[in-house]
């Protein structure tokens, strides 16, 4: 879990950015984002969510109330792209943050057990995925511990690569979440996580 600083904001918030750069005090850290990727704004993010929960949940009435739920408890911190939503490329690469509430599953209590949970709910929805880890590399980003699950699908001829880096903190899973088809960018976001510095 997290070592949350004593001055640190006590409620929840969404977090602000400034100067090119990403603060969110409740969970205390900060992020740079380059100057040329693109910021998504409250309606896009809404927008990419619905598009995504019916890529996969489809009309399984059953996934589609599961991914209902887990909406109410959810919220998207960050979501950034190379390009502009809808541009002429192969594929956008991305970089987002998500927080899910989970004081009603008190027997999450470190990033693994919930990347279990997400495992199994990506193995029953509608997309096919060619690869998800079975066991979750633990991993240290600016000197806490999170867990990494990296998942692999073909999508419209296209090889993508998802990673989850999750940990628990505040009852919440907190994650940031990658999505790449290539070494070159994955680089690039790399670069981003490389920026990651939680506040002692």
């Amino acid at each position: 879990m997290l070592s949350l600083a004593q001055n640190q904001s006590t409620q929840f918030d969404y977090g602000k950015i400034e100067n090119n750069q990403y603060q969110n005090d409740y969970f205390n850290f900060t992020i740079d984002i380059p100057e040329d990727w693109f910021v998504q704004n409250k309606a896009q993010i809404e927008a990419l969510q619905k598009q995504g929960k019916q890529m996969m949940a489809g009309d399984d009435e059953e996934l589609n109330t599961i991914f209902e739920i887990s909406e109410i408890n959810t919220a998207n911190l960050l979501s950034v792209n190379k390009y502009e939503l809808g541009a002429p490329v192969e594929f956008n690469p991305s970089f987002g943050i998500v927080v899910e509430n989970i004081s009603h599953a008190p027997g999450v209590k470190k990033g693994s057990d919930y990347l279990f949970q997400v495992k199994r709910l990506l193995k029953q929805s509608k997309m096919n995925y060619e690869h998800i880890d079975e066991k979750f590399k633990k991993t240290i980003i600016s000197g806490h511990t999170f867990y990494l699950m990296k998942c692999e699908i073909q999508y419209l001829d296209v090889s993508i690569t998802q990673v989850y880096y999750t940990t628990i903190t505040k009852m919440f899973a907190f994650s940031f979440i990658t999505t790449y088809t290539d070494k070159k960018q994955r680089k690039e976001l790399m670069e981003i996580f490389d920026s990651i510095s939680f506040k002692k």
